[in-house]
């Protein structure tokens, strides 16, 4: 049997836009402005601080809570461009075991940002096998997000990386990484009632 958790257990309250989950702020009009840095967070009252790499606003993610990454607030059939410029490290940390051999350019961190589940352009996918040498330190990668209808009705989306290897390995060993997500609501109804109009659709339907 798997050991128990000697950690006491819902003694956190739950994180949600805007308390706990930090909504980011537009660089401009309907523009969004990322850069990719190392954060820690205490993900529980009895444990120390664990290392992430983040999306960060230029807020500085003030009132963000354990794990949650940041939430892009948009509209459906309202496109945005949003930039994701690296500020992580050259080389991948020893708490990032990467294999070398399957990397495209050794132990250099490199990464790429994709939206999973839009309706993109093939140049705004954050596609490895389009550029599989991805975004290093100092690089900005530019995306445009059509969020166009039908194909992309109110839902709830995440961004994450999408770099070759790392992002399949973190994600297999439960590793923290760049993960954010994006939500979409529909015109007349507010934040609340159009996630959870796409939760019931996308579960229930």
């Amino acid at each position: 049997m798997p050991a128990r958790s000697l950690l006491t257990k819902y003694i956190q309250p739950l994180a949600v836009p805007g308390a706990g989950i930090v909504v980011a702020t537009p660089s401009g009009m309907n523009q969004y402005a990322f850069t990719l840095l190392e954060i820690a967070r205490q993900l529980h009252p009895n444990l120390p601080p664990t290392p992430f790499w983040a999306y960060d606003d230029g807020s500085g993610l003030g009132g963000q809570a354990g794990s949650f990454g940041m939430a892009v607030v948009a509209q459906s059939g309202i496109a945005l461009d949003v930039s994701y410029t690296s500020n992580l490290p050259e080389f991948y940390p020893d708490w990032i075991p990467v294999d070398t051999r399957l990397t495209p350019l050794g132990n250099h961190v490199r990464m790429m940002t994709h939206l999973h589940g839009g309706f993109v352009n093939a140049d705004s996918d954050g596609n490895p096998a389009i550029m599989p040498n991805g975004f290093g330190p100092g690089d900005t990668q530019i995306v445009h997000y059509s969020n166009q209808l039908p194909q992309m009705p109110a839902s709830v989306l995440w961004f994450h990386d999408h770099g070759l290897v790392p992002h399949g390995l973190m994600f297999s060993r439960g590793w923290p990484q760049l993960i954010s997500f994006a939500t979409s609501t529909t015109p007349g109804r507010s934040l609340t009632q159009s996630v959870s109009r796409a939760e019931r659709t996308k579960f229930h339907s």
